[in-house]
């Protein structure tokens, strides 16, 4: 036999070896090929494949790299090149390597796939569709691959065509957890709420131990004012005891210096230090930080950085990059970091990793920001409210944590750029008032288009303006206004717009209309910002109430309604006080400047004092490891 044939057969054996899954047989042959020859392109590459399985991706781009510079023109040499650097979390790389392999050939389904899949996760959605809709060309029919096609549609807020894509998806594979819950968040992004929670009970009927589902379920719940605080407790506890009780095993004795005036290590973790409402706030808030007293350390859960991303780096003493990297190994990390309080900033939202704080490594664990509410982990210590949120009266063992009323308020607010100038009062122009809610049209529950319905008709001529992705259920809720008596042409319908144009449209807003049980939060901010008062409801749970901590702290507790009639009071007896609205147009920019909610430097002071106590509270209680 010649030595080229030797080499060939052997390759097989290997390659018939890794397909079979004994991947120590496969990379032993395969390096005896590369010994004879060590250049055989065919044998770099799928040993890379091997490496990149095997956990070693570093390894295995340098040797499908060697193998790209043999052979130059194999399509799949860049497919896998690209499954190596995912890995690594090099995606610019990734993308360039997968563009370079459909170019090589268009056919491979794969690449165009997983590109868009990466295009997706990095909210680069119309690049995400087009690279779905190539792929569905090549391979027709295929479940999957309309599934995600359809979420891309969505979170580029066509509904219409993510709900027949989805549809279809699920018609051609029913019973598939994912199809169910991308389906779930169209109803969901429709206000449906009773077909989005039967969608995510599918999903997670499906993959009971999934963990993502339940979250998702967790944070639909939120929105339905069918949920109390007590329901949501409970939903939070069932997360506990399904996906965080068997990783309590994991928990070990933390070995921190017990010192309790030490200069302590505070761990931020985040799927959302970028431009996004955390990551706004959270950059105010850090560049505050006591740097004598406290070191900050940031774990960043999210596949592309921005100019936000940016700024945080520069606030952080260690900044982690997490996204690819498994839950153990960075709860790890952490523990390596010695981290004294490690902080969540995510609950139950999107992108979480609470399996994370699952295995508790960090000795004290709190739960801040993006959302008021609560995780239902029995290993969370804290989580952060304030006084309005959760006033008095509340029974504060609707939360898993233990509470703590920061004096002021949990949250700061500053303009995302450079907002324009308060307009005048849209009111006297148009001769009627105009009421809008500029928040996301899944917190429009039914109980809230009731209350705007009998707004509209107590005040004559008026008009209501709401931000909502397009779709036919928009044309359900005209025609619910319409059999209310109220004209469907006094409704406008906003798509989503970038920032610059959506902070303009308060410029024709002279009321805002707070949506419940879910509240806006910066939304609220920024229409006080723009001279817009907002009249709210504050609710029977923690998310229901951050409209009443934002009014609270600027000074207009009359605009916070206690019931459904006393908000329809309050917004029509403002609708019917010009000259009031003239007064509140002119001061209420000047109102949020002087508040708590500018004044990240206090706030920043305020959660370092809670750190110090829970500090002192765990050096006291525990003793040295």
């Amino acid at each position: 036999m010649s030595e080229q044939s030797d080499i060939v057969q052997s390759l097989r054996a290997a390659v018939e070896h890794h397909r079979s899954g004994r991947l120590k047989e496969a990379e032993e042959g395969y390096t005896r090929v590369l010994v004879r020859d060590p250049n055989q392109p065919d044998a770099l590459n799928l040993l890379g494949v091997l490496a990149t399985q095997m956990g070693e991706p570093i390894v295995a781009q340098e040797l499908i790299k060697r193998a790209i510079a043999v052979k130059p023109t194999v399509a799949d040499f860049y497919d896998n090149l690209g499954d190596a650097l995912t890995a690594l979390g090099r995606y610019d790389e990734v993308i360039a390597a997968r563009r370079h392999a459909v170019a090589l050939n268009p056919r491979l389904v794969r690449s165009h796939y997983l590109l868009g899949a990466l295009l997706g996760d990095m909210g680069r959605y119309e690049e995400a569709t087009t690279a779905f809709q190539t792929a569905l060309q090549i391979k027709p029919n295929d479940a999957e691959i309309l599934s995600n096609l359809g979420f891309a549609h969505y979170m580029r807020g066509k509904l219409d065509e993510a709900f027949a894509a989805i549809s279809e998806a699920a018609r051609l594979r029913p019973n598939v957890a994912k199809i169910e819950m991308n389906l779930g968040h169209v109803w969901l992004a429709r206000a449906d709420y009773g077909k989005a929670m039967a969608c995510f009970d599918r999903a997670i009927g499906l993959e009971p131990k999934a963990a993502a589902w339940r979250s998702a379920r967790i944070m639909a719940m939120h929105y339905d004012p069918a949920n109390d605080a007590k329901a949501l407790l409970k939903a939070g506890r069932d997360w506990d005891e399904i996906a965080a009780a068997p990783l309590r095993q994991f928990i070990g004795v933390h070995a921190n210096d017990r010192s309790p005036e030490r200069k302590l290590r505070i761990g931020y973790l985040s799927a959302d230090f970028r431009h996004h409402v955390v990551g706004n706030c959270m950059l105010s808030l850090l560049s505050h930080h006591d740097r004598e007293q406290f070191e900050v350390h940031c774990y960043a859960s999210m596949p592309c950085e921005d100019a936000v991303t940016a700024k945080l780096r520069q606030q952080a003493a260690r900044w982690r990059s997490i996204h690819v990297v498994k839950d153990e190994k960075v709860a790890e990390m952490i523990r390596a970091d010695r981290i004294d309080i490690l902080v969540d900033l995510g609950l139950h939202s999107h992108g979480n990793r609470l399996s994370i704080f699952a295995r508790k490594p960090a000795p004290v664990q709190v739960a801040y920001l993006a959302y008021c509410s609560t995780t239902g982990l029995s290993v969370m210590d804290y989580r952060l409210s304030d006084p309005h949120v959760d006033p008095p009266e509340i029974d504060l063992a609707d939360y898993s944590e233990r509470t703590v009323r920061l004096p002021r308020t949990h949250l700061c607010y500053k303009p995302l750029k450079e907002a324009p100038e308060v307009a005048a009062l849209p009111a006297i122009s148009a001769g009627y008032v105009t009421f809008g809610c500029l928040n996301n049209f899944s917190k429009c529950s039914p109980a809230v288009l009731e209350l705007w319905m009998r707004i509209l008709a107590a005040a004559p001529r008026s008009r209501l303006i709401l931000h909502a992705k397009p779709g036919e259920h928009l044309g359900l809720v005209r025609e619910r206004l319409e059999r209310a008596g109220v004209a469907a042409t006094r409704l406008e319908f906003l798509a989503e717009r970038d920032w610059s144009e959506y902070i303009r449209t308060y410029a024709r807003i002279d009321i805002a209309l707070d949506p419940f049980p879910y509240n806006g939060g910066i939304t609220t901010c920024d229409a006080l910002w723009m001279g817009v008062p907002v009249v709210t409801l504050s609710g029977n749970t923690a998310i229901g109430r951050v409209g009443r901590s934002i009014l609270s702290n600027v000074g207009l507790p009359e605009l916070i309604a206690h019931s459904s009639e006393e908000y329809v009071r309050i917004a029509i007896e403002l609708a019917n006080d010009i000259d009031r609205l003239k007064r509140l147009r002119a001061e209420l920019r000047q109102r949020v400047v002087v508040s708590p909610l500018n004044d990240p430097k206090q706030l920043m002071r305020d959660i370092e004092v809670f750190f110090r106590d829970a500090w002192r509270t765990f050096t006291a209680s525990s003793p040295p490891g």
